[in-house]
């Protein structure tokens, strides 16, 4: 089991850190740090295509057990 976890350097630069900062419950997939993360430069190219995969499978994983 995944405990919930909170990263400051990751997660309070995220969509989801004022939800969750607020005490309302979110979830953030996340593919991993790259040197331009969340920058001006940052690129599509720059995401572990990889990683993209499982989250994606995960992803799919949750939504079907939701229901």
């Amino acid at each position: 089991k995944h405990k919930p976890t909170f990263t400051p350097n990751v997660d309070s630069r995220s969509d989801h850190a004022n939800f969750a900062a607020a005490g309302i419950p979110a979830l953030f997939f996340f593919t991993g740090l790259h040197e331009d993360y969340h920058r001006t430069s940052d690129e599509l190219a720059d995401i572990a295509q990889h990683h993209a995969t499982k989250v994606e499978r995960r992803i799919a994983a949750f939504l079907d057990a939701s229901d």
